[in-house]
């Protein structure tokens, strides 16, 4: 979803939701490439409020984050910088609401 030294900024498709995320590490380039794997969500289900985290990492340190419970992962946003040669990661998320 992103080059190398390149920001992210991802959304998912309407009603779909990130069940899985992989990357790539390029040890030269010291940096990742993201890949999400998405999944639509079952017919019963929508999205209601998104919003977007505060940053969940500084630069140099590790990325730790649980989707609150409730809520779906709908988006992942990551900001890099070449000087520091790392990335600061934000989340996208939404309520999770069955209609039915």
């Amino acid at each position: 979803m992103n080059a190398f030294s390149e920001d992210l900024h991802y959304l998912t498709p309407f009603e779909w939701v990130i069940t899985g995320v992989s990357s790539t590490f390029d040890s030269r380039l010291e940096d990742r490439r993201f890949k999400f794997r998405v999944c639509q969500l079952q017919f019963g289900y929508m999205f209601g409020r998104s919003e977007t985290t505060a940053y969940l990492n500084d630069y140099d340190a590790r990325l730790d984050y649980t989707v609150p419970e409730g809520k779906v992962l709908t988006g992942w946003k990551s900001v890099h910088d070449n000087y520091r040669e790392d990335r600061r990661h934000k989340m996208v998320v939404s309520d999770l609401i069955q209609f039915i």
